[in-house]
């Protein structure tokens, strides 16, 4: 059936092209909505996703930090380490005799 014209159309075919508008409208409205709320849902995730980074890329910072620092450090040698090595040699010795 091919659509009334507005001179041709009765009221009741205008009353059943105006509730199928509704429903289109109903129905890409709907669709609108769903669309919104999905991105705003990957927003929110890809916002998330950008924390987590940051704070990995800071924690990252930190640690190289600290190694560079541990790598400036120098632990002095132990003054008495031929001694110990010498002591520890003798009672090894003696252990096993």
């Amino acid at each position: 059936m091919s659509r009334p014209s507005a001179w041709t159309a009765n009221r009741a075919d205008l009353v059943r092209e105006l509730a199928k508008a509704r429903a289109e409208r109903d129905i890409a409205t709907t669709r609108l909505q769903a669309a919104l709320a999905r991105e705003g849902e990957l927003k929110a995730r890809h916002r998330e996703r950008k924390a987590r980074h940051r704070k990995r890329v800071r924690d990252g910072e930190v640690i190289a930090q600290f190694h560079a620092v541990m790598a400036c450090a120098t632990i002095p040698p132990d003054p008495n380490a031929e001694l110990h090595r010498r002591t520890l040699i003798a009672s090894l010795k003696e252990k096993n005799s």
